[in-house]
């Protein structure tokens, strides 16, 4: 059974101050809501379950999937505390989100590395962030057209408060804010993902 999320939504955010962060970034943060260690501490909890789950049933390969590239990040840290007592390899999937031509629904294109390695295993994805679900529900169908033995979803930081999907999250790591977040693999403009801690930024830098 995986372990309670951590919610921080209504808990005090920090201040930058408080916190070794790259002065590129220090004047464009507002507010940190998660520290690294916090950080760090739960994913190696997350791996625990994880890695529980699958000693279960150790004749199975465990595929774990990365989402690229916001999830590269969360997946290096995640992935070497797996221990899930059988056949374990890696793999990873690009996603890329558009809105269609009519209705403008968000839809997403996904291509994967090696689709062949999917089926019949146990398929991890990996993902840093979740708001709508869009993105993660298209992946899941086209894993499941692959026929692996069982798909299970982890995730890092989840937007409860935007889902318009239902997409079941087997793991998750901090239930967050509906507030336009970075660091730890998040990003704006391909900017702060190698920020340590989980921060929002200044409204002026978004707008």
């Amino acid at each position: 059974m995986a372990s309670t999320p951590i919610d921080v939504r209504s808990r005090d955010p920090y201040d930058t101050e408080q916190f070794r962060i790259h002065e590129e970034y220090r004047e464009d943060l507002d507010q940190v809501l998660v520290s690294n260690g916090e950080i760090e501490d739960r994913i190696a909890q997350m791996a625990d379950d994880i890695s529980a789950r699958y000693r279960e049933n150790p004749d199975t390969e465990l595929y774990a999937m990365c989402i690229l590239k916001g999830a590269l990040r969360f997946f290096g840290t995640l992935t070497p505390h797996l221990e899930p007592g059988g056949p374990y390899r890696e793999g990873v999937v690009r996603a890329t989100r558009y809105l269609d031509g009519e209705g403008q629904a968000e839809q997403a294109t996904v291509r994967f590395l090696d689709e062949d390695a999917i089926e019949g295993k146990d398929v991890l994805i990996v993902e840093d962030i979740i708001d709508e679900g869009y993105t993660l529900e298209t992946i899941l169908e086209e894993i499941e057209a692959h026929d692996p033995n069982s798909v299970e979803i982890a995730v890092l930081f989840d937007k409860v408060a935007r889902r318009k999907t239902d997409v079941d999250i087997s793991y998750t790591g901090f239930i967050v804010p509906d507030v336009f977040l970075v660091g730890y693999g998040l990003d704006y403009g391909e900017r702060y993902r190698n920020l340590d801690h989980l921060g929002t930024l200044d409204p002026a830098v978004i707008e």
